[in-house]
């Protein structure tokens, strides 16, 4: 039976399979922008393979097709006008080859383009061309090794900025027992970011050596579990988690779910093991309701596309899917069952939902002029900004800021100084920094942050999310259900309108429920760890607050 075959579509809609790329479990087909039929004489695909069994050992494939008068596209199964390849990466100065992802992080090598032969090639048997592939690779057979073996290749894309210039992600796997003792496949658990370069002879099609570089390994504060990868014109790698292997217990620790992240191309050349990487986006598994925040992993973004780019930021485009939602399992409550088909008709792998991510203005106080600044004394300077109805970025001064975010879902960094911070419509974000700060978030669920000094904080309309953060500061949620965050060593807050049953307390940074003292204090409620005060509820007696009151943060 035919596994993994390619099927080219022409124009008219007719679809044929092509053996000639190879019997094996394609992740995707990607034609190089240097060598198609509108400015080459050669067609040349890469093509890599998330084998799932074995440990997850997947190649890199190239197919390159001599573009003919029957065949102007350069795809065929003519012996004589194609030749498949695999990578192997070797390294320049030792002459070692690379069976397994071993390779150092940032080190230059050889990526070697080896000859797939013919008869392997077209055989529709996908054994005969792994068997092949897989020759002196540890734990499958001994010899002269034939190729690189990556742990579940999930994607690769060229860079639109430096064509020939390919980038890919390995998810990863666990060890697999099957491997011989000392050859284990600890080479990653967590996922890695390649990098290779392909070129061919402009005559023959033969491949030239290019050069192969590790760019990236999974971990803390750096994502993992990579899976679907995208880079913009801007000069980044977006990547995409899938938990698998040890990612979720990195997830898990770090107290989030699957995200993206952004890898910037230049800022992190050369650098080995402190890359530094945005966490742009994470899947909220409670947005449709408590009921769908299921295990770590079980949401995912899968497919990123770049949709757009504007003064150096990019628009993004990309799905949100989640597998082991199935309005049909009846191991799932009823309620769930019914909800879950109420929510995308039930559709959560196939189907799903589609996100598009437009980059918000930065609006930075330090660069625009203000007539109501006090010029006499810079010490004393107050700046003012009213921002509009749309989703803003405002960075304040180090001066007093009074700053109004008005309609739109807007971040608000007060920076130093004893700021007034509102964020007016909306889903807000503000931090108060440095300084005795009064907050506002008015109407919409906001995110409201004292961070340091003595703050005044009011969430106003909503379902708020409330931290003080470092100094004794004074907290009211207003209207809806909020949260109040608390954190040891970060002084006594009080929160001076605490409703039982419907605002939480927060526990952060390793806080139980177990470690708490939860005393009275004539009206109010006192709650403690280690004798240090935590937080004083006003006006709220201690016998009413339970387990039920707190969630972790």
């Amino acid at each position: 039976m035919d596994t993994g075959l390619a099927v080219p579509v022409t124009p008219d809609g007719t679809g044929t399979p092509l053996i000639s790329i190879g019997a094996f479990a394609k992740e995707k087909a990607l034609p190089a922008s240097q060598y198609r039929a509108t400015n080459s004489d050669y067609t040349v695909l890469l093509s890599p393979e998330d084998e799932k069994d074995n440990g997850g050992n997947g190649e890199v494939y190239l197919y390159v097709g001599r573009q003919t008068a029957e065949n102007p596209n350069g795809l065929t199964e003519n012996p004589d006008d194609f030749q498949l390849y695999v990578l192997q990466v070797v390294d320049p100065t030792t002459g070692e080859v690379f069976g397994y992802e071993t390779m150092p992080e940032n080190r230059k090598l050889i990526a070697q383009w080896n000859a797939v032969p013919d008869d392997i090639a077209l055989n529709r048997d996908p054994s005969v061309l792994s068997n092949w592939v897989d020759v002196g690779t540890p734990g499958v057979s001994k010899g002269n090794f034939t190729s690189t073996n990556f742990r579940a290749v999930e994607d690769l894309e060229e860079d639109p900025n430096k064509p020939g210039t390919f980038y890919f992600a390995a998810t990863g796997r666990n060890e697999d027992s099957s491997i011989p003792p000392g050859e284990t496949n600890f080479d990653n658990l967590l996922g890695k970011l390649h990098r290779v370069t392909v070129a061919i002879d402009p005559k023959t099609g033969t491949p030239l050596n290019g050069s192969f570089e590790t760019l990236l390994a999974g971990g803390a504060n750096k994502g993992v579990s990579y899976d679907n990868i995208s880079i913009d014109r801007n000069g980044n790698v977006l990547i995409q988690e899938d938990e698998t292997s040890d990612g979720g217990d990195v997830m898990e620790a770090e107290g989030r779910n699957a995200g993206v992240w952004r890898y910037n191309i230049a800022k992190n050349e050369g650098v080995i093991g402190s890359d530094s990487l945005d966490f742009l986006f994470e899947l909220d598994q409670k947005a449709a309701g408590a009921e769908f925040d299921t295990e770590t992993g079980a949401w995912e973004s899968s497919g990123l596309i770049e949709a757009g780019s504007q003064n150096g930021q990019s628009s993004y485009l990309f799905n949100v899917m989640a597998s082991t939602i199935d309005p049909n399992d009846d191991d799932l409550p009823p309620e769930i069952r019914q909800k879950a088909l109420e929510i995308l008709g039930g559709n959560y792998a196939a189907g799903g939902q589609l996100i598009l991510t437009i980059p918000a203005p930065v609006i930075d106080l330090n660069k625009i002029n203000n007539d109501d600044d006090d010029d006499d004394d810079d010490d004393d300077e107050i700046k003012k900004f009213s921002a509009s109805n749309k989703t803003e970025i405002i960075k304040g001064t180090n001066n007093k800021d009074i700053i109004n975010g008005n309609g739109g879902d807007d971040l608000i960094d007060g920076k130093n100084s004893n700021d007034t911070l509102s964020g007016g419509d909306g889903k807000d974000e503000i931090y108060g920094g440095a300084g005795r700060d009064a907050i506002y978030g008015n109407k919409g669920n906001d995110f409201l942050f004292g961070q340091q000094d003595r703050d005044n904080i009011n969430g106003g309309e909503g379902d708020d999310l409330i931290q003080g953060g470092l100094g004794q500061d004074s907290l009211k949620g207003d209207r809806g259900s909020d949260t109040f965050v608390l954190t040891a060593g970060e002084g006594t807050d009080t929160i001076v309108d605490f409703t039982v049953s419907e605002d939480f307390i927060g526990l952060a940074n390793g806080l139980t429920f177990e470690q708490l003292s939860i005393v009275g204090d004539g009206n109010n409620t006192r709650i403690s760890v280690n004798n240090e005060i935590l937080a004083n509820l006003s006006n709220v007696n201690a016998t009413t607050i339970t387990e039920s009151s707190f969630v972790t943060s």
